[in-house]
């Protein structure tokens, strides 16, 4: 793969720095800013279609790579399938997402009085459809490696046996079943894909969903639960990354190996951004829901035992008036109860963290297949070495 340029960078950053305005629009319009929701829904639109151009741009690519090879048969062909349907995928993706933030909008403008499961339709109908997308990719992707692997065993028989390797034009070898089960192999591996891009991606909104439209009742850090699992899995992911850099690295060449170390510290700490922030406010916003529900049901008992007598003896009475008034004394942002701020708080942290993070992981990752190609593909090329002095790379060779 060619090393990401100065372009690809920029739109790679470019949802982090909207993500974190997002954030902060949505922390003034909590604290009585009077913001309308189509503003401050604005960066993450943005965002949305940022990457469903880079992805559509991706996958026009891979399109065009595609059709300039015409003579791919087998496994060959299925990677370069793989590389079309992958981009299509993550597009249909964002724009799903963008069209059921708009429909969250109008729900928020009182526009349209729709249930959260209906206002979340456009989700729904785009990870099914980028499902079954994902699915075909895994089965294309089972016969590429499949091949890979026969490719692998063909070159070490031929070794063992003293034979000179196969020709390099052969390519991938074909991707012929070879059992009579291949079918049920291959619908396995359809379901597999699709199950875990639906499941990973539906669960938590779905279970949102539900507790929002009442339909389930349960508490709020239950409710999270696949949310902490995740969180649960980077941190983990992380602290093994940091743990395990320098073992993976133990037979590199020292300059390579500096350069790896480095870049896989760097992603680590990406993630204990990620998991750690997301983590606190998940855990605030939770406590803060909580809270409000037994708030809610506390006054709204109260209100019910203290007035029924008044409403059976006054022939007027306004019930949103006095309910209003009963629950005034009620605050939300009591000393044990988090503020906007304490909930918003750490997401804002994380994006302008991560706007900082990732152009510097990208960077080290040009640089690292740079010092790659020198030290090990052009270690006797004492011409490379010098043109890599000349752009700047001698800081690290």
């Amino acid at each position: 793969l060619p090393p990401p340029t100065h372009a690809d960078a920029a739109v790679a950053v470019a949802p982090h720095a909207l993500g974190c305005i997002f954030f902060g629009l949505l922390l003034c319009r909590l604290e009585g800013t009077p913001l309308a929701w189509p503003l401050v829904f604005a960066p993450l639109f943005a965002a949305d279609a940022v990457t469903f151009l880079r992805r559509f741009v991706d996958a026009r690519q891979a399109s065009t790579s595609l059709a300039a090879a015409p003579a791919l048969t087998g496994a060959a062909l299925a990677a370069k399938h793989v590389d079309v349907l992958r981009p299509r995928a993550a597009a249909i993706d964002a724009l799903g997402a963008c069209c059921a933030k708009a429909c969250i909008v109008l729900r928020l403008g009182a526009v349209v009085d729709w249930d959260v499961a209906l206002l979340l339709v456009p989700f729904w109908a785009a990870t099914v459809v980028s499902g079954l997308l994902r699915g075909r990719c895994f089965v294309l992707r089972r016969s590429v490696d499949r091949a890979q692997r026969s490719m692998e065993n063909d070159r070490r028989l031929r070794r063992h046996a003293g034979r000179p390797p196969s020709a390099e034009g052969d390519g991938l070898p074909g991707d012929t079943p070879n059992s009579w089960c291949e079918p049920v192999v291959q619908a396995c591996a359809f379901l597999q894909g699709a199950l875990l891009h639906g499941v990973g991606r539906a669960l938590q909104p779905a279970l949102v969903a539900a507790k929002l439209d009442g339909a389930l009742h349960a508490r709020w850090g239950l409710v999270f639960a696949p949310a902490w699992a995740l969180l649960a899995a980077l941190a983990g992911v992380a602290a093994t990354l940091c743990n395990c850099a320098p073992v993976l690295s133990a037979g590199m060449p020292p300059r390579v190996r500096r350069r790896a170390v480095r870049l896989v510290s760097l992603c680590a700490t990406q993630l204990l951004v990620l998991s750690g922030c997301t983590f606190l406010c998940l855990l605030k916003l939770s406590k803060r829901l909580d809270a409000d529900e037994a708030a809610r049901a506390r006054y709204h008992d109260r209100y019910e035992r203290r007035h029924c007598d008044d409403f059976l003896n006054l022939q007027t009475v306004n019930a949103t008036e006095s309910y209003e008034a009963l629950c005034s004394h009620l605050s939300k942002d009591g000393p044990h109860n988090p503020t906007p701020l304490d909930i918003l708080g750490p997401l804002i942290l994380m994006y302008a963290l991560l706007f900082i993070l990732h152009p510097i992981v990208l960077r080290d990752s040009r640089r690292f297949q740079r010092v790659v190609q020198i030290v090990v593909v052009d270690a006797d090329d004492l011409e490379a070495q010098r043109r890599a002095r000349g752009q700047g790379f001698d800081l690290f060779l």
